[in-house]
């Protein structure tokens, strides 16, 4: 079924009308821009949405030709009632009552619940990637800190959990990333702070959170660099050592994000997500793929439209998306279409949201 409560198990069917074989399948069940499962073969599949929410499935098909299709389908999953709508906000590192040998740390954390939730803590936004949250170099003071994590769902509902830590010195070093987050291939540059002035005299830098160093020497002024590759989270770590048989370690998070051409392939999902949306009279579903805060005017505008317009001649008659510029967090595009025998371009913004996720911000 395309509607129903959570958790609904979808099944879905490719028909395919060209005549060739399918030879890849790849799956974006939420239609956030991200592939979730890929197949060789496979025309029937499935997937079971366990949050409620509005989502846009959007497979990408290959056939024996090499040709690549866009299909899309919307998927409405009502919450059940007695489920929380934020059901779990909570932290990893540090825990409840930790004892802190520095005031400088990474706090990180986990989540469950609708992806449009924003997450703060202590009032600061956090990095995010899918279930877990990150703050880099959260400044505690000397003796008792008191840390909030505060979720906000689109509707105004809250998940709030406090934890308190104690400080007990100043950190003798701490690690500064240059860019926490960022599209693929990112680069980021970490720098180290010895406010001391202990004598250093070796690095080591696991950027991936592996295991591995990948740099480990004795050299002070090598530059501490990588290039991220895929999108992802992890955490670094710089360990340090002086003359003195002192060790100091300190970590860092990060997110890679999507690279351009892969979210210039989501942000054509989003608006065309829209606009097949449209074409069946699903205004709901439409306001799906737009910003929270700027859904309820375009609803009121679809609605209002409605009663003078025939919907699906009107999203036919929007226009195609056209060229565009990513930059961090946002996206302005153009969308062309004639008018009067004339080609004329309109302006459409994407936003990204606290969680990483893509929407239209207005057009």
């Amino acid at each position: 079924p395309a509607t129903g409560y959570d958790p609904l198990p979808v099944t879905f069917t490719i028909n395919n009308a060209t005549g060739k074989s399918i030879t890849k399948l790849a799956v974006d069940y939420n239609g956030n821009g991200v592939i979730d499962e890929t197949f060789t073969d496979a025309v029937t599949f499935n997937h079971t949405y366990v949050d409620g929410g509005q989502f846009n499935a959007v497979a990408y098909v290959t056939d024996s030709a090499g040709t690549t299709y866009l299909a899309s389908t919307a998927i409405s999953v009502q919450r059940h009632a007695d489920q929380p709508l934020l059901s779990d906000l909570s932290f990893v590192s540090p825990l409840n009552q930790a004892m802190i040998a520095g005031d400088t740390i990474l706090v990180q954390g986990r989540y469950a619940g609708p992806d449009q939730a924003t997450i703060t803590l202590n009032g600061q936004p956090v990095l995010r990637y899918q279930d877990r949250w990150y703050v880099n170099n959260v400044h505690l003071l000397p003796g008792a800190n008191t840390l909030t994590a505060r979720a906000v769902s689109d509707d105004g509902q809250t998940a709030e959990t406090i934890i308190t830590v104690t400080s007990t010195a100043v950190s003798p070093v701490t690690v500064a990333i240059d860019h926490e987050s960022g599209l693929i291939p990112l680069t980021v540059n970490l720098s180290i702070n010895n406010p001391g002035n202990l004598p250093l005299n070796h690095v080591s830098v696991d950027f991936d959170g592996d295991g591995t160093f990948e740099i480990d020497t004795s050299d002070l002024s090598m530059p501490l660099t990588h290039t991220f590759d895929q999108p992802g989270d992890a955490v670094m770590t710089v360990t340090v050592s002086d003359g003195n048989g002192g060790v100091y370690v300190a970590k860092v998070a990060v997110v890679a994000e999507q690279s351009g051409e892969q979210l210039d392939t989501a942000f054509r999902a989003l608006y065309n997500g829209m606009l097949a949306a449209l074409a069946q009279g699903d205004i709901d579903g439409a306001t799906s793929f737009i910003d929270g805060d700027e859904r309820p005017y375009y609803r009121q505008l679809f609605l209002d439209l409605a009663t003078t317009n025939d919907l699906a001649v009107l999203a036919t008659q929007l226009g195609t998306l056209e060229s565009g510029v990513i930059g961090d967090g946002w996206a302005e595009y153009i969308i062309g279409r004639e008018e009067n025998g004339m080609q004329k371009g309109f302006g459409i913004h994407f936003v990204r949201e606290s969680d990483g996720t893509w929407e239209i911000g207005g057009f």
